[in-house]
């Protein structure tokens, strides 16, 4: 499977993961600061998950790249 269709199908499937509403967790209410997204779990394992796979696959690509 073609690394873009791969990340298409898994952040389709990531998607009612990530709709669950929730509070600021008392961090900020607004929810919208920088340590809202970084400081509760619920939010920084999943972005740190899509970061590693986007990494991995820049890097899939750039190796089959240079492959052929």
């Amino acid at each position: 499977m073609r690394p873009l269709r791969l990340l298409g199908l898994a952040s389709s499937l990531a998607i009612p993961a990530l709709a669950s509403a929730h509070p600021g967790h008392g961090l900020d209410p607004t929810g919208v600061s920088l340590s809202h997204w970084l400081g509760e779990p619920v939010h920084a394992l999943p972005l740190f998950a899509v970061l590693g796979i986007a990494a991995a696959l820049w890097g899939l690509v750039a190796w089959e790249r240079r492959a052929s």
